[in-house]
């Protein structure tokens, strides 16, 4: 009903039900990829079946599908190489009278952007899916997510426990999102003997005799053409971050003091004088309180995130719980730095600044502050990525696929660590304990005397 209001036309009217044939919905807007609802099809060996009336042939038409058969259909994502893309196949006639379908009349079919990383899960697959779905007309309460590989086939080569812990983040890491267990469309999607693996035996045998068919499959999406999307994304967000925190049994708290968040980074883009930063954010009379993912749960997190007002964070994926922060709290971020402008930049500035979420403040440095990886400083090595030369280090390197060559290349990404001003911090730490207590109304929420002494006003 909500949805209804909204966007002014009925909510999943385009999904289909059961029919002999598959019939395709695209829809396509300029700098967007296209958004497509595959009706009645099967997905096999990364392929997406159509069956084909021979009396009323499939026509395919637009920019947002090529004509070739078998050849590339949609991007899942919306990249520009061949992981990003999947095959389709035309067959003559109705669907087989002995096929499966999978358990949903309505399901996602998804490419992770890095799985395992909860920040990049939430953001660039869940919320993307949710978007697009809305884009379509279509809102499901436990949608279907359609995995096409598996956490074997992400790990290949490495250790089971790596594995297994893949296939604990994603059955875990969903749940605010959709009851349902991932599926996984692959030959080897599970861990032997997991719960996932029982209850999904019928669509894994299906998947393995091509026998399993989709109601409605729905894919296709750019994680950066929602970055473009204005006030369209800010509502979008809104109603995933209440479809989520319901989904959870999480409830937004009525907040009666200040709490500042600080994230504890491990690894890239770290602060290097963390502990003096934590030292330095105590004393102002408020709440303080750590947020390291690696040893609290999903719900803890979301949790600490509700009750904040003000968060400090460095950018990338660890900071995207942020935006589960209330709107009246204020988030701090670090900046990244530009190794092309040599100056740094707030990394997910376009994102946070266009979402009504909260009051968003970067934290910029110069040098000064910047610890950069050995060779960040060659003026020939200035990209921000690239492929890596003889003679750089291997710390901060990733290895990836090409996947029009299947070779393997390296690429070098320059993560800076900065080393905080504790002085700068302390005033822009006042700054944003100011406004949470404004956009608040409350009154001596902190401690204004701390504050005056950080900004020099009076004597120390």
């Amino acid at each position: 009903m909500l949805l209804s209001r909204i966007f002014g036309k009925a909510t999943n009217e385009k999904l289909r039900p059961r029919e002999r044939y598959s019939s395709v919905d695209c829809r396509r807007e300029p700098e967007h990829a296209a958004r497509c609802i595959l009706s009645n099809v099967g997905f096999v060996n990364d392929t997406v079946i159509f069956y084909e009336d021979p009396a009323n042939p499939l026509s395919f038409v637009g920019p947002s599908v090529k004509y070739a058969f078998p050849a590339h259909y949609f991007g899942i994502r919306g990249g520009t190489d061949d992981h990003h893309f999947v095959n389709v196949s035309k067959r003559k006639g109705p669907i087989p009278e002995n096929a499966i379908y999978a358990d949903h009349d309505a399901s996602y079919l998804i490419v992770p952007f890095w799985p395992q990383n909860q920040g990049h899960w939430l953001v660039d697959d869940l919320f993307a899916s949710f978007s697009n779905m809305l884009e379509l007309g279509i809102y499901v309460p436990n949608p279907q997510l359609v995995i096409r590989q598996g956490c074997v086939d992400y790990f290949a080569g490495e250790k089971t426990s790596g594995v297994e812990y893949c296939h604990e983040f994603f059955l875990r890491r969903t749940k605010g999102y959709s009851s349902r267990d991932p599926l996984f469309l692959t030959e080897n999607p599970y861990t032997r003997g997991s719960k996932a693996e029982k209850r999904n035996k019928h669509l894994k045998r299906a998947y393995e005799n091509s026998d399993l068919i989709f109601q409605n499959l729905i894919g296709g999406h750019s994680t950066f053409a929602l970055m473009k999307r204005g006030e369209k994304r800010s509502l979008h967000w809104n109603l995933f971050r209440r479809h989520f925190l319901k989904k959870s049994g999480l409830f937004e708290p009525r907040l009666s003091r200040q709490q500042i968040t600080v994230v504890q980074k491990k690894g890239r883009r770290n602060i290097l004088n963390f502990p003096d930063v934590l030292s330095a954010t105590r004393g102002y009379g408020v709440d303080v309180v750590v947020y390291d993912p690696t040893v609290q749960s999903w719900e803890q997190q979301l949790e600490i995130m509700l009750r904040t007002t003000v968060l400090v964070t460095v950018p990338g994926g660890i900071s995207f719980l942020a935006g589960f922060l209330q709107s009246s709290s204020v988030g701090l971020f670090f900046d990244a730095w530009d190794f092309q402008a040599n100056r740094s930049y707030p990394l997910e500035g376009y994102w946070w600044e266009g979402l009504s979420a909260f009051r968003f403040l970067a934290y910029d440095y110069d040098a000064s502050e910047a610890s950069f990886p050995a060779g960040a400083t060659d003026p020939s090595l200035l990209d921000h990525e690239m492929k890596v030369t003889a003679g750089l280090p291997t710390d901060r390197q990733l290895t990836v696929t090409d996947l029009h060559s299947d070779a393997k290349t390296l690429l070098y990404r320059f993560f800076t660590d900065i080393r905080v001003d504790l002085g700068r911090y302390q005033k822009s730490l006042c700054e944003a304990l100011a406004i949470a207590e404004a956009n608040k109304r409350w009154k001596r929420s902190y401690d204004y005397k701390a504050c005056a002494r950080a900004r020099g006003l009076v004597k120390q």
